[in-house]
């Protein structure tokens, strides 16, 4: 996948995500070969150039396929394999074909039923019992290959080669990562050295579903997570030194976007974000700045838009606990709307 490299902008918005791909089947001498061929909604690979809510796939992205069946004479059966993406509809970048990268999954016979499930990207999934496993990122940058962490999943069940309208298999890729695009905004108060700003890191800390060893699972059938939600924090970190530079007034003030994935995490008021930005003044010395989203509910699995008012010193801070001032988060009531003065706009509240 394409990155999205760090971009100087303010907006903010709320999507979820949804994708079709089906699969197409072809007989031969004894099982018939599974033939995907993704269509409808895409929810992966990257972003569109003229939508940032329309997900689209790329020549070369990768998923892993399972397929789990039932023979007379032995225990339940899981096969995988791995598949690649492929002849991509130009006009339609949702729409592509998927490959076997060697051996292709096949139907076991015409009438034994057959349940599938997906993961994205490929080598990160684990399918077990109806769930699918992944590893949780969390240390993340902005690094060309950011979009690997934007975990993705689809199932159907009860399938057979003869039940199977038109022997076609159509899933569902639904993303399970709650994606939080967020802008920061330089000091725009202080035009001179004084007001630069560097920025290590940003930490976000809620509860987040984590199976105790740093994976979480996630059960397409319910649409839930495995494991009860502990506090838990997803670090973002810079590639190299990302650098806001003061400003005289907000108008001016230097931006700066970055996306950061959380594991099939609700944002609420009974399960807030807490958000600190960990930065370096002129002088080397830390500022962080920080603040906390619990007003609104942010569905798992989300796409959300942050953004957050200028970096503001509190004169009276004994150190540097310093805070985003009434930063503001927008939530798209109507993706089709490119107009978000016309949306709901919440503030954050400081901690």
């Amino acid at each position: 996948m394409k990155g999205l490299s760090i971009i100087k902008t303010m907006f903010y918005a709320l999507v979820v995500a949804s994708m079709i791909c089906s699969c197409d089947v072809l007989g031969n001498a004894d099982k018939h070969e599974i033939i995907f061929k993704a269509d409808g909604y895409s929810t992966k690979a990257n972003y569109s150039n003229t939508n940032s809510f329309q997900l689209i796939w790329e020549d070369g992205d990768k998923i892993d396929l399972f397929s789990s069946f039932d023979d007379e004479h032995s225990d339940p059966q899981l096969e995988s394999a791995a598949y690649s993406v492929t002849a991509i509809n130009t006009s339609q970048p949702w729409e592509c074909s998927l490959s076997a990268e060697s051996t292709s999954l096949k139907w076991y016979d015409r009438t034994t039923s057959h349940d599938f499930y997906a993961s994205y990207p490929k080598a990160k999934g684990t399918y077990n019992n109806h769930r699918v496993t992944f590893p949780i990122p969390y240390t993340q940058n902005n690094a060309s290959d950011y979009m690997k962490n934007a975990f993705m999943v689809a199932s159907a069940s009860g399938l057979t080669y003869e039940t199977a309208p038109d022997h076609v298999v159509s899933l569902a890729f639904k993303p399970i990562m709650t994606t939080l695009v967020i802008t920061l905004v330089g000091k725009a108060d202080d035009a001179t050295d004084a007001g630069r700003r560097i920025v290590n890191s940003v930490a976000f800390k809620t509860r987040m579903p984590d199976n105790g060893d740093g994976t979480f699972s996630y059960l397409p059938a319910s649409n839930t997570a495995y494991a009860a939600p502990s506090e838990k924090t997803v670090t973002w970190a810079p590639t190299s030194a990302l650098t806001l530079n003061g400003a005289a007034d907000e108008e001016h003030a230097e931006t700066a976007t970055f996306t950061v994935f959380l594991p099939f995490t609700e944002i609420s008021n009974s399960n807030p974000l807490q958000v600190k930005v960990f930065c370096k003044d002129k002088d080397d010395k830390d500022k962080t700045y920080f603040a906390t989203v619990d007003n609104v509910t942010i569905t798992a699995g989300s796409k959300i838009y942050l953004k957050a008012s200028p970096f503001s010193d509190l004169p009276t801070a004994s150190e540097s606990g310093l805070a985003f001032s009434t930063a503001m988060m927008g939530i798209v009531d109507d993706p089709n709307d490119k107009d978000l003065s016309n949306n709901t706009t919440y503030p954050w509240e400081r901690l």
